[in-house]
């Protein structure tokens, strides 16, 4: 007896099988963590497929996958065969007529997936749910963009969330990488670029803001008229509170049943 599922990629002779965690409550969560936080670098020989990086996760994480490069499975029974495309998504869906499977929460199986990951992959709960509550801005014209955000606003940019602590309105040009760049880009700049930096800033006093302020790389995008990364959200700190409460009560109500 198992919980089995096969998985497929549209147009590809390739896949897995898993005998358990088949259900869709659990393939859903697994396609949106491989697609959104799973970066596995491409290199110029070799671009991994998305089968390939599924089973990388489900390997990770303990479902124990049987890879197959020609892939000829029919009907397994239980959950039958998802068909996905190369970005992640459920487009059909084979022998499988059944009751859709409802035990694990989506956001709870994330977290579970990213705890079981190896520790320099993980992003951590705090990462995840802020993910979840981010959204896409209205527009992503740069300029209509940088002065609709406020200080205080958390954006995630180039995978990683920042605060803008401040807006610039000083007529003066900046130098980047040699090139002069109109003050017309520099709208909003963050208390750091980059998290794992070894300059970042701790604390906060005058002279690390204006330090922040005049320098470039604490400012978004290619400096041009339009974000130059299409994965550019504005954090809803209202969802945000609610899908880490939610969790922490769920967490909290296991425990006293344990």
């Amino acid at each position: 007896m198992g919980n089995r599922a096969v998985i497929l990629e549209k147009g590809k002779e390739e896949g897995i099988y898993l005998h358990w965690n088949g259900g869709r409550d659990s393939i859903e969560p697994m396609l949106f963590y491989c697609k959104n936080f799973l970066k596995i670098r491409n290199s110029d020989y070799y671009k991994p497929s998305a089968i390939e990086k599924l089973a990388f996760l489900s390997t990770c994480t303990g479902f124990q996958p049987y890879f197959y490069k020609k892939c000829t499975l029919g009907d397994v029974g239980d959950n039958g065969t998802y068909i996905i495309n190369s970005n992640f998504e459920i487009v059909d869906r084979l022998y499988f007529d059944g009751k859709e499977q409802q035990i694990y929460n989506f956001v709870d199986f994330l977290i579970y997936l990213d705890k079981n990951m190896p520790k320099s992959m993980q992003k951590g709960k705090e990462y995840i749910f802020k993910y979840l509550a981010s959204k896409e801005p209205s527009t992503l014209d740069y300029k209509k963009l940088m002065q609709s955000l406020n200080v205080g606003d958390v954006v995630f940019y180039r995978d990683a969330f920042l605060e803008i602590i401040g807006k610039n309105n000083e007529e003066k040009e900046k130098w980047v990488n040699g090139i002069e760049i109109s003050k017309s880009a520099f709208f909003n700049y963050t208390s750091n670029y980059e998290d794992e930096s070894p300059f970042k800033i701790k604390i906060l006093d005058q002279k690390a803001i204006e330090h922040l302020k005049n320098n470039p790389n604490s400012y978004f995008g290619k400096l041009c008229n339009n974000i130059d990364d299409n994965n550019f959200k504005i954090l809803d700190k209202e969802l945000y509170q609610k899908i880490k409460s939610d969790f922490e009560k769920r967490e909290k109500e296991q425990y006293m049943t344990n």
